[in-house]
Protein backbone atom coordinates (compact mmCIF):
# COMPACT_ATOMS: atom_id res chain seq x y z
CA UNK A 1 0.00 0.00 0.00
CA UNK A 2 2.85 2.38 0.83
CA UNK A 3 4.51 1.75 -2.52
CA UNK A 4 1.21 2.27 -4.35
CA UNK A 5 0.61 5.58 -2.56
CA UNK A 6 4.09 6.88 -3.42
CA UNK A 7 3.75 5.83 -7.07
CA UNK A 8 0.30 7.41 -7.26
CA UNK A 9 1.49 10.67 -5.67
CA UNK A 10 4.33 11.04 -8.18
CA UNK A 11 2.10 10.11 -11.13
CA UNK A 12 -0.63 12.52 -10.00
CA UNK A 13 1.74 15.47 -9.78
CA UNK A 14 3.29 14.64 -13.15
CA UNK A 15 -0.15 14.38 -14.79
CA UNK A 16 -0.94 17.96 -13.71
CA UNK A 17 1.75 19.20 -16.12
CA UNK A 18 0.89 17.28 -19.28
CA UNK A 19 -1.12 19.94 -21.08
CA UNK A 20 1.13 20.41 -24.13
CA UNK A 21 -1.00 23.33 -25.33
CA UNK A 22 0.17 25.48 -22.42
CA UNK A 23 3.25 27.60 -22.82
CA UNK A 24 6.06 26.72 -20.46
CA UNK A 25 6.79 29.45 -17.92
CA UNK A 26 9.71 29.80 -15.54
CA UNK A 27 9.42 29.07 -11.82
CA UNK A 28 10.24 32.72 -11.15
CA UNK A 29 6.91 33.63 -12.79
CA UNK A 30 5.09 32.40 -9.67
CA UNK A 31 7.81 32.83 -7.02
CA UNK A 32 10.25 35.46 -5.82
CA UNK A 33 13.72 33.95 -5.70
CA UNK A 34 15.80 35.00 -2.70
CA UNK A 35 13.48 37.95 -1.94
CA UNK A 36 14.87 41.12 -0.45
CA UNK A 37 14.88 41.22 3.32
CA UNK A 38 13.78 44.28 5.27
CA UNK A 39 16.04 44.23 8.34
CA UNK A 40 14.32 47.33 9.75
CA UNK A 41 11.30 45.22 10.72
CA UNK A 42 13.33 43.52 13.47
CA UNK A 43 15.27 44.81 16.46
CA UNK A 44 18.56 43.31 17.59
CA UNK A 45 16.93 41.78 20.68
CA UNK A 46 14.21 39.94 18.75
CA UNK A 47 14.20 36.16 19.07
CA UNK A 48 14.31 34.40 15.69
CA UNK A 49 14.55 30.81 14.48
CA UNK A 50 17.94 29.57 13.31
CA UNK A 51 17.95 26.68 10.83
CA UNK A 52 21.17 24.97 9.75
CA UNK A 53 21.37 22.63 6.76
CA UNK A 54 21.43 19.66 9.14
CA UNK A 55 18.09 20.84 10.55
CA UNK A 56 16.33 20.17 7.24
CA UNK A 57 15.44 16.61 6.27
CA UNK A 58 15.63 14.95 2.87
CA UNK A 59 11.91 14.19 3.25
CA UNK A 60 10.99 17.89 3.11
CA UNK A 61 10.73 19.03 6.73
CA UNK A 62 12.47 21.30 9.19
CA UNK A 63 13.25 18.87 12.00
CA UNK A 64 14.89 21.35 14.41
CA UNK A 65 14.89 25.09 15.04
CA UNK A 66 16.98 27.00 17.56
CA UNK A 67 15.90 30.30 19.05
CA UNK A 68 18.61 32.94 18.81
CA UNK A 69 18.77 36.68 19.21
CA UNK A 70 18.52 38.48 15.89
CA UNK A 71 21.80 40.36 16.37
CA UNK A 72 23.67 37.07 16.94
CA UNK A 73 22.92 35.80 13.44
CA UNK A 74 21.85 38.86 11.44
CA UNK A 75 24.98 38.85 9.30
CA UNK A 76 26.26 36.05 7.10
CA UNK A 77 23.10 33.94 7.05
CA UNK A 78 20.11 33.55 4.74
CA UNK A 79 16.90 35.27 5.96
CA UNK A 80 13.46 33.79 5.35
CA UNK A 81 9.94 34.20 6.69
CA UNK A 82 6.93 32.04 7.51
CA UNK A 83 5.53 30.68 4.25
CA UNK A 84 8.84 30.70 2.39
CA UNK A 85 10.31 27.57 0.81
CA UNK A 86 13.90 26.53 1.49
CA UNK A 87 15.74 24.79 -1.35
CA UNK A 88 19.20 23.36 -0.70
CA UNK A 89 21.44 24.54 -3.52
CA UNK A 90 24.72 22.73 -2.76
CA UNK A 91 25.74 19.19 -3.70
CA UNK A 92 24.87 16.57 -2.42
CA UNK A 93 22.07 18.15 -0.34
CA UNK A 94 20.19 19.33 -3.44
CA UNK A 95 20.31 15.93 -5.14
CA UNK A 96 19.22 14.25 -1.90
CA UNK A 97 16.06 16.34 -1.77
CA UNK A 98 16.73 18.72 1.12
CA UNK A 99 14.17 21.48 1.34
CA UNK A 100 11.16 22.52 3.40
CA UNK A 101 8.35 24.98 3.97
CA UNK A 102 9.29 27.40 6.74
CA UNK A 103 6.49 27.45 9.34
CA UNK A 104 6.20 28.27 13.02
CA UNK A 105 9.23 30.57 13.00
CA UNK A 106 9.81 32.62 16.13
CA UNK A 107 8.50 36.13 15.40
CA UNK A 108 7.87 34.92 11.85
CA UNK A 109 11.56 35.13 10.94
CA UNK A 110 14.24 32.55 10.26
CA UNK A 111 17.93 32.75 9.50
CA UNK A 112 19.91 29.83 8.21
CA UNK A 113 22.54 28.36 5.97
CA UNK A 114 23.81 30.41 3.05
CA UNK A 115 23.41 27.19 1.04
CA UNK A 116 19.63 27.69 0.84
CA UNK A 117 17.77 29.39 -1.97
CA UNK A 118 14.56 30.97 -0.68
CA UNK A 119 11.41 30.80 -2.82
CA UNK A 120 8.45 32.97 -1.83
CA UNK A 121 5.15 32.33 -3.65
CA UNK A 122 3.82 35.49 -5.29
CA UNK A 123 0.35 34.12 -4.49
CA UNK A 124 0.05 32.40 -1.09
CA UNK A 125 -2.37 29.89 -2.66
CA UNK A 126 0.59 28.49 -4.62
CA UNK A 127 2.57 27.54 -1.48
CA UNK A 128 2.03 23.78 -1.45
CA UNK A 129 2.08 23.47 -5.23
CA UNK A 130 5.38 25.34 -5.43
CA UNK A 131 6.86 23.27 -2.60
CA UNK A 132 6.06 19.99 -4.35
CA UNK A 133 7.34 21.41 -7.62
CA UNK A 134 10.74 21.99 -5.96
CA UNK A 135 10.72 18.36 -4.83
CA UNK A 136 9.98 17.00 -8.31
CA UNK A 137 12.74 14.70 -9.57
CA UNK A 138 12.73 16.28 -13.03
CA UNK A 139 13.40 19.74 -11.59
CA UNK A 140 16.21 18.47 -9.38
CA UNK A 141 17.80 16.51 -12.22
CA UNK A 142 17.81 19.62 -14.40
CA UNK A 143 19.20 21.65 -11.50
CA UNK A 144 22.00 19.10 -11.09
CA UNK A 145 22.94 19.50 -14.77
CA UNK A 146 23.18 23.27 -14.40
CA UNK A 147 25.22 23.37 -11.20
CA UNK A 148 28.32 25.55 -11.23
CA UNK A 149 31.53 25.45 -9.20
CA UNK A 150 34.24 22.93 -8.43
CA UNK A 151 33.74 19.26 -7.56
CA UNK A 152 32.27 18.82 -4.08
CA UNK A 153 31.26 22.49 -3.94
CA UNK A 154 28.83 22.70 -6.86
CA UNK A 155 25.75 24.87 -6.41
CA UNK A 156 22.51 25.58 -8.24
CA UNK A 157 22.60 29.24 -9.38
CA UNK A 158 19.57 31.39 -8.58
CA UNK A 159 19.13 31.95 -12.32
CA UNK A 160 18.12 28.30 -12.69
CA UNK A 161 14.61 29.27 -11.61
CA UNK A 162 14.47 31.79 -14.46
CA UNK A 163 15.40 29.11 -17.01
CA UNK A 164 13.49 26.03 -15.82
CA UNK A 165 10.17 25.99 -17.67
CA UNK A 166 6.93 24.42 -16.44
CA UNK A 167 3.52 23.99 -18.09
CA UNK A 168 1.73 25.34 -15.03
CA UNK A 169 -1.87 24.38 -14.32
CA UNK A 170 -4.16 27.38 -13.87
CA UNK A 171 -4.08 29.07 -10.42
CA UNK A 172 -7.17 27.30 -9.04
CA UNK A 173 -5.86 23.93 -10.16
CA UNK A 174 -2.44 24.66 -8.64
CA UNK A 175 -4.12 25.13 -5.27
CA UNK A 176 -6.06 21.86 -5.65
CA UNK A 177 -2.93 19.96 -6.71
CA UNK A 178 -0.88 21.36 -3.83
CA UNK A 179 -3.50 20.51 -1.20
CA UNK A 180 -3.98 17.02 -2.60
CA UNK A 181 -0.23 16.39 -2.58
CA UNK A 182 -0.13 17.51 1.06
CA UNK A 183 -2.94 15.10 1.93
CA UNK A 184 -1.17 12.23 0.15
CA UNK A 185 2.05 13.03 2.02
CA UNK A 186 0.20 12.89 5.34
CA UNK A 187 -1.28 9.49 4.47
CA UNK A 188 2.14 8.22 3.43
CA UNK A 189 3.71 9.42 6.68
CA UNK A 190 0.89 7.89 8.75
CA UNK A 191 1.40 4.58 6.98
CA UNK A 192 5.17 4.70 7.58
CA UNK A 193 4.48 5.14 11.31
CA UNK A 194 2.13 2.15 11.30
CA UNK A 195 4.83 0.03 9.60
CA UNK A 196 7.48 1.19 12.10
CA UNK A 197 5.27 0.29 15.05
CA UNK A 198 4.33 -3.21 13.89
Amino acid sequence: LLTKLIVYKNAYFKSAHQDNKKKGLSVSEIAEINPRFNSKKHSKNDEVSFVAMNDVSEEGYIVRKQDRRYDQCANGFTPFEDGDILFAKITPCMENGKGAIATGLTNGLGLGSTEFHVLRPKDSNDLFYLFYLTRMSDLRQKAEQLMTGSAGQKRVPAEFFDFYKVSFPDPKQRRVVGERMLLLDRRINDLKLVIQNT
